[in-house]
């Protein structure tokens, strides 16, 4: 038996085809990474972020010492806000770059309060928050 069923013929470029799923797949891939870095920023707040020798307090327990500290709870929940709006697919781009920009603004009131000494001071969490910050403040721009 033979198959005498007409054939469908579409006017589908197959380069058009590849090219907008590329697209598509580097978009999913860059908001993965955002959120990556939403939720490495989240875990730094953990970890130690100045190393005084005999302490290393990290970002949740200066935040929960209050007073000048008190702000430092953005971090957290902008963090969470970051991650998900990539889930949602609804303001990425303004809320990691907003979300990357805390890490640095932080440092910078540090500066001005404490004094460039606190730089010497950084541990792995403070740095950590910084790459994650950086991240979130540059992948964006590969947003469509």
């Amino acid at each position: 038996m033979s198959d005498h069923s007409p054939e469908t013929h579409t006017n589908e470029n197959p380069s058009q085809h590849t090219s907008s799923s590329q697209q598509s797949s580097v978009t999913l891939d860059v908001s993965h990474l955002i959120g990556l870095c939403a939720v490495g920023l989240l875990v730094a707040f953990f970890l130690p972020w100045i190393n005084l020798v005999i302490i290393k307090p990290s970002g949740f327990e200066l935040a929960k010492h209050g007073g000048k500290y008190l702000l430092l709870w953005v971090i957290p929940a902008f963090s969470a806000l970051t991650f998900f709006a990539g889930i949602a697919k609804e303001g990425l781009k303004g809320a990691a770059q907003l979300t990357g920009l805390l890490p640095f603004l932080f440092l910078t009131a540090g500066i001005y309060t404490d004094g460039t000494d606190i730089l010497k001071t950084l541990d792995y969490g403070g740095y950590t928050s910084l790459a994650a910050g950086l991240g979130l403040i540059i992948l964006p721009s590969r947003l469509k």
